[in-house]
């Protein structure tokens, strides 16, 4: 679907704070956040001039804390972004194909450890973690193809992860 001339302006940021700067005892851990402000809109004369793009957030961002000793390195964050559009029209009802309708926004939560074995294993790095803790059901956008609609989101999710540097 073409939409002809659109407008995609915002403002990101982002903070990474050592708490070991407000108490010794706090020495390892991390707070980071980020956040992004995206207004998208439809720029073409027409009835949807003014309308925001369909499957564009307005708003998205992160937060999290984060654990290092030695080798180990722990993680808990979460990511959300706000509601979206499926169509041009920015209509709010949802169609039985999913083709029109709002998109709801969503929050999720995630952790993962590692442990990196450093040079003398050519920087072996092995961790394990889990999407979606506490396995909420949301919806992701589709873009425009064949398929049209939405598409659940990512269930809960257990990974192992390796890697290597050479």
């Amino acid at each position: 679907m073409a939409r002809g001339e659109t407008r995609h302006q915002g403002i990101e940021t982002s903070v990474n704070y050592a708490l070991e700067g407000l108490n010794p005892a706090l020495a390892g851990y991390d707070v980071y956040a980020t956040y992004a402000f995206v207004d998208a809109t439809i720029r073409e004369d027409g009835p949807n001039k003014g309308n925001r793009v369909p499957f564009s957030s307005k708003h998205k961002g992160t937060m999290g804390v984060s654990y290092t000793e030695g080798p180990w390195k722990l993680n808990l964050d979460s990511s959300f972004q706000s509601d979206q559009f499926a169509d041009n029209a920015n209509t709010a009802a949802q169609s039985a194909d999913g083709s029109t309708g709002k998109i709801p926004g969503y929050m999720l939560f995630s952790t993962r450890a590692n442990y990196d074995f450093g040079p003398q294993l050519s920087d072996l790095n092995v961790a394990v973690g889990m999407k979606n803790i506490f396995n909420r059901q949301y919806y992701t956008r589709s873009f425009d193809d064949n398929n049209r609609g939405k598409y659940v989101g990512e269930p809960r999710t257990v990974y192992v992860q390796t890697s290597v540097a050479f």
